[in-house]
């Protein structure tokens, strides 16, 4: 069992012309429907602003990481919406899905501009090691280090299946800013702290919180 804060970050593009679709759902249903799951503390979507791809990045927090493997969780991945069904047959694309536990957290005041560096498994550990200098960014309002905690031996839910096999990350460095250029500013230093991982800055689109979600 696995009490840490749990984390699910998914990167992804939308097929170029299915923006109001992809929104429609995004808005109408499935942030709802995923944040509204017992455990789930807040689900953010954020776009790329500087040309990286995939184009969006979106991760819910949940109250542990055993919330993502939950029969809940687990069965509502396996019984998608004719919407769902939909968007992941004909919008969805390039999909990177990962279950992560947040490993450390510097830091208290979200921003509306994030830095995210994702990392395979052979540049994970750069993270950690860097951990104290990224920590010292300009303008660094939080920080987060999220690791891969895939669950063992789980196959393929009826969503996945349905858009095709996820890639998936090894770990994961977020640092959120006030605005594009204290952010901006920052990059240089996290770049030259992380070599070779995938830097993308995104600004936030909308978040929402369990607690919001009327029953």
């Amino acid at each position: 069992m696995d009490k840490s804060p749990g984390i699910l970050a998914i990167w992804n593009d939308c097929k170029p012309g299915g923006e109001v679709e992809y929104e429609a759902w995004y808005r109408g249903e499935h942030l709802r429907e995923r944040v509204g799951l017992p455990g789930f503390v807040c689900g953010r979507r954020y776009v790329s602003i500087d040309g990286t791809t995939p184009r969006y990045f979106t991760f819910y927090e949940t109250e542990t990481v055993d919330v993502l493997s939950s029969p809940i969780y687990l069965a509502r991945g396996a019984s998608p919406t004719p919407m769902t069904t939909r968007i992941m047959q004909t919008v969805f694309q390039n999909m990177t899905r990962t279950v992560c536990r947040r490993q450390k957290k510097f830091g208290e005041m979200s921003g509306a501009v994030v830095i995210a560096a994702r990392a395979t498994a052979g540049l994970a550990a750069q993270i950690d090691q860097a951990w104290p200098s990224l920590c010292k960014a300009p303008h660094l309002l939080r920080a987060e280090h999220w690791v891969s905690a895939e669950p063992a031996g789980l196959a393929p839910s009826a969503e996945e299946q349905i858009r095709g096999r996820d890639n998936k990350i090894a770990g994961c460095f977020v640092a959120e800013f006030v605005d594009v250029n204290e952010a901006t500013s920052a990059r240089a230093s996290i770049a030259t702290a992380l070599p070779g991982l995938d830097l993308g800055t995104y600004r936030l689109i909308c978040t929402l919180e369990h607690s919001e979600i009327a029953r």
